[in-house]
């Protein structure tokens, strides 16, 4: 996986700062130290309840769902973005990386077990895709993703309407998103 390369002229701590204090972000659960791993999925759970998380309408649209995991050393201190990420089913996603917490399986499980006992709190969050783009996206988003997505839809269309025998879609690739968003259904 490719490591982002930090930018000098972008204040990365004040665009943290501003996120976490804005509206953009819902706190999906909260993790300390103390906490169970049953504590922190029921708060996953409430969070799903109260926010009406629907995860077959979403499947059905192909609406993925953005979240932001936040670590601070304790509750007090400057937090720091450690992991970004997008799914159909967040809840599934962090629910696994919270049981990956307490597990000792694999890579993963050391990954976020060292996450959690490095930083005092961890926060995920849900970032509301449409507001933070309307605020922070440049002035032609609407081109730009265009160009990165055309030829995903464009691929997906082909076979749609030439009922190509052999061809499949990745599980969570755009290709994917666009064969369901050409279903006469999804129009």
């Amino acid at each position: 996986m490719a490591k982002i390369k930090p930018i000098k002229d972008i204040d990365f701590q004040k665009n943290l700062n501003d996120l976490l204090g804005s509206d953009i972000l819902k706190e999906i659960c909260k993790i300390k130290c103390e906490n169970t791993a049953e504590e922190i999925l029921n708060q996953i759970d409430e969070y799903g309840k109260n926010e009406n998380i629907d995860v077959e309408e979403s499947n059905n649209k192909q609406s993925g769902r953005v979240w932001i995991l936040v670590g601070r050393e304790n509750i007090d201190l400057v937090p720091i973005s450690l992991q970004v990420g997008q799914s159909l089913d967040i809840l599934k996603e962090i629910k696994l990386d919270v049981k990956e917490m307490f597990s000792e399986n694999n890579e993963k499980s050391l990954f976020y077990r060292d996450l959690k006992e490095k930083y005092g709190c961890l926060e995920f969050h849900e970032l509301l895709i449409d507001q933070y783009l309307e605020k922070y996206a440049c002035e032609n988003v609407k081109e730009v993703v265009y160009e990165m997505a055309k030829e995903f839809y464009a691929e997906a269309l082909v076979a749609y309407n030439t009922y190509s025998r052999n061809w499949g879609f990745y599980n969570s690739g755009m290709d994917k998103r666009a064969y369901f968003r050409i279903l006469p259904d999804n129009k």
